[in-house]
């Protein structure tokens, strides 16, 4: 399997933006990261999308900006040009998957009937976008769709949100879901970039099927509270922040370790799905 694609199956949770401005790229990248989701699908519904794909490349070491609505192979050159990791289309398109394939382009083919499934695992491709998921009959779909294909693996998108997304992943054959309602117009309009973390931290609590309830840590004193906190931070790769009062303080510790919990969460049940 290609490491971009099992990568974006181990995150599972695959935002979707239509960017009017491409300043707002790089907020929309990091508030994600905070989430721990480290790629964003921009797509090509505006002009701005591969000046966006470019915006986070150059200031969002690691992350994983995928180009979706690609319906040309001229598009396609264009993102991989601007730095995409990945490409993501609206149909399957033989032209674009054998361009995909002969530039080393990972490639996540949009299909929705079994003769668009069989092109595209012919052509080599068993990871696919089922879409428009909602209006093509969901999950229930994914589910027959099964029998025929047990090689291929879908990401659903269009209609997908928080509420519905534990009806996809019930399936076997669904190992991520994708979909514009982390990085809505109305949030991204708003500049809101905290709505969008917290939409994300949502989404991926409820594809790991986990809850942080509490985490608690006890230190001597302050001095070693703050070391405990900068072993951690350096650790995970997260901001330490030093007060004064002890209760300050404790709360600083206790947002760590919550990441530090979330993160062993996101690797365990990551390695549970691909082992299911």
């Amino acid at each position: 399997m290609n490491k971009v694609i099992e990568k974006l199956k181990q995150i599972g949770v695959i935002p979707l933006a239509v960017f009017k401005d491409e300043k707002q790229a790089v907020p929309v990248a990091n508030a994600l990261s905070k989430a721990r989701i480290d790629t964003l699908e921009v797509t090509l519904r505006t002009e701005k999308g591969v000046k966006a794909i470019e915006e986070i490349k150059k200031n969002c070491p690691g992350f994983l900006a995928g180009a979706g609505t690609v319906k040309t192979v001229q598009q396609a050159k264009e993102v991989k040009e601007a730095g995409a990791d990945y490409i993501v289309t609206p149909a399957y398109d033989e032209t674009i998957a054998n361009w995909c394939k002969e530039n080393d382009m990972p490639l996540l083919p949009g299909v929705t009937t079994p003769y668009e499934i069989q092109k595209a695992v012919s052509n080599g491709f068993t990871t696919l976008k089922f879409f428009p998921a909602e209006n093509y009959g969901g999950a229930k779909t994914l589910k027959a769709l099964a029998g025929p294909f047990p090689e291929v693996s879908f990401m659903p998108t269009g209609g997908i949100n928080t509420e519905n997304m534990g009806n996809y992943l019930a399936n076997s054959n669904v190992s991520m879901v994708g979909g514009g309602w982390i990085c809505s117009q109305a949030l991204l309009e708003k500049a809101d970039y905290e709505g969008i973390t917290n939409k994300a931290k949502e989404a991926l609590q409820k594809f790991l099927g986990y809850e942080v309830v509490h985490v608690g840590i006890n230190t001597a004193d302050t001095a070693e509270g703050e070391s405990v906190a900068e072993s951690i931070g350096n650790v995970f790769k997260m901001p330490v922040y030093k007060g004064e009062s002890e209760p300050d303080l404790k709360s600083i510790i206790l947002k760590v370790l919550e990441n530090m919990v979330m993160w062993q969460l996101i690797q365990t049940a990551s390695n549970l799905r691909s082992i299911i």
